[in-house]
C-alpha cells in the first residue's frame, strides 16, 4: 500500500488555492492510521495532542477543519462571526489501526448555504455519525488559500477555541504548520459532489 507518512512535527501537505470552494457540498475520503505522539516537541494545542485531518481556510480565517481530540473526530467551521463545532462522540479511533474515513458535508438545500447543513461521517463503510454543522462557503466567499492536509496553517487567525501554546509555536519556528498529524494516509480525495451511502 502506498501512503504519505506524517511525522507529527513540521509535517503536512500544503495544497494550492481552492479558488471556488464547492457551494453545493463536498465529499472527502481517505485511509488513515494514527500513531501515538511520543514527543513533547510535537504540535500541541491546549497542552495536548490535537492533530488535524484537514484544514481549509480563507485569508480572513473563515473555513473548516477536521481534527482528532481524545481519539474522537471533531469539526470546526468559522463563517463570519459564527463558529460552530461538532464532535463525533459515539466512536473512538484506535491508534496503529487503519480506518477508511469518508466525510460528506452539504447544505440541506442546494445553493442555500444559510440553512443548516448536514454533516455525515462514514467509517469503514458504516455510517457512524450525522449532525448539523455550519457550511463554510457561499457564492460570495473568498478563495480558500490556506489549505493543508495533516496540519493547520500558521496564518489561520486564532480564537479561544484554537489556541496554540507558546511551547508549540516555539517548537516549529520554521514550519508554518501546527497541530500536525502523526501517522499514515493513503491518497486523499475531495470531490465537488455529495456522495450517497451506496456510492461510499
Amino acid at each position: 500500500m502506498n501512503f504519505f507518512y506524517f511525522k507529527g512535527i513540521e509535517s503536512g501537505i500544503e495544497l494550492s488555492t481552492i479558488e471556488k470552494f464547492p457551494v453545493n457540498g463536498y465529499s472527502f475520503f481517505t485511509w488513515i492510521k494514527m500513531d501515538a505522539m511520543t514527543s513533547s516537541k510535537g504540535c500541541m494545542e491546549h497542552g495536548g495532542y490535537v492533530p488535524r485531518l484537514f484544514s481549509f481556510f480563507t485569508e480572513a480565517g473563515e473555513g473548516i477543519e477536521a481534527y482528532f481530540e481524545n481519539n474522537s473526530l471533531c469539526f470546526r467551521c468559522k463563517k463570519g462571526d459564527i463558529i460552530s463545532t461538532v464532535t463525533m462522540t459515539n466512536f473512538k479511533f484506535t491508534q496503529k489501526r487503519w480506518y477508511f474515513i469518508a466525510i460528506v458535508h452539504y447544505p440541506t438545500k442546494k445553493g442555500w448555504t444559510t440553512t443548516p447543513s448536514e454533516l455525515k461521517v462514514v467509517v469503514d463503510g458504516n455510517i457512524k455519525f450525522k449532525d448539523r454543522l455550519e457550511y463554510p462557503a457561499d457564492y460570495n466567499s473568498q478563495s480558500f488559500n490556506n489549505c493543508v492536509i495533516g496540519a493547520s496553517p500558521a496564518i489561520q487567525p486564532l480564537t479561544n477555541l484554537d489556541d496554540i501554546s507558546s511551547n508549540a509555536s516555539s517548537s516549529v519556528p520554521n514550519s508554518g504548520l501546527h497541530n500536525c498529524f502523526r501517522g499514515q494516509m493513503t491518497a486523499v480525495y475531495m470531490l465537488n459532489d455529495v456522495l450517497t451511502d451506496e456510492q461510499i
